[in-house]
């Protein structure tokens, strides 16, 4: 009677265990979904301007780390992140899991292929750019407490640091000359117009911009 006790109670423990790791277990749902957690968490980390943009003001007192150091880390970064969503198996996970993999999936291939082109070239607009973008981000902080005015002091003593780290892009901008040159050229020539240098019509493929024309 004793033996056939213990074995029911070793039985009833298997189970117990059993189902525990069942429950501990995650389903493809949750896995993804502390995967999307952790990555906006990291970018609102790494990216102070656009955490201010989405609401997000635990470091509101921070810019974005525009140096290369920097940039290559959030580059790094993005590239380690789609790495990881590609690990998923859509297959698998429910049809809102599955879109919103598929955007952020679209979004990160989109900031890595178009990362020399706005960081070089799009860096100063029309609208929007490096030259108000310290306006519209301290515009969007709070002003509810002590501690929102120190934030918004704490930006402002960051802005010559920013100045200087986007200076040093556009210096980065001339010397790489990400300018896609063909087709302006190709276009200046049928319109009879002379090459930015001055020195006569624009030749298909010239430089656009050189250090030496500064």
């Amino acid at each position: 009677m004793r033996e056939r006790a213990l074995s029911v109670l070793a039985v009833l423990g298997m189970a117990l265990a059993a189902f525990g790791a069942r429950l501990n277990a995650q389903s493809p749902h949750d896995t993804i979904q502390k995967f999307f957690k952790d990555y906006f968490e990291a970018k609102l980390n790494d990216e102070p301007e656009f955490a201010t943009g989405t609401g997000h003001f635990e470091n509101a007192d921070k810019w974005n780390d525009w140096s290369k150091a920097g940039r290559e880390r959030r580059r790094v970064s993005s590239e380690d992140s789609l790495r990881e969503l590609d690990k998923f198996s859509l297959a698998t996970l429910p049809d809102e899991d599955q879109l919103s993999a598929r955007l952020l999936r679209y979004e990160l291939r989109g900031e890595l292929e178009s990362s020399e082109l706005v960081t070089y070239l799009l860096r100063v607009r029309q609208l929007d750019g490096a030259h108000n973008r310290v306006y519209t981000t301290i515009d969007r902080m709070p002003r509810r407490n002590l501690r929102d005015y120190q934030n918004i002091l704490s930006r402002l003593h960051g802005v010559p640091l920013y100045v200087d780290q986007n200076i040093g892009i556009l210096n980065e901008a001339i010397v790489h000359n990400p300018i896609p040159c063909r087709p302006f050229a190709t276009r200046a020539k049928q319109n009879g117009r002379t090459s930015p240098e001055g020195h006569g019509p624009v030749k298909p493929g010239s430089a656009c911009f050189r250090a030496s024309d500064l």
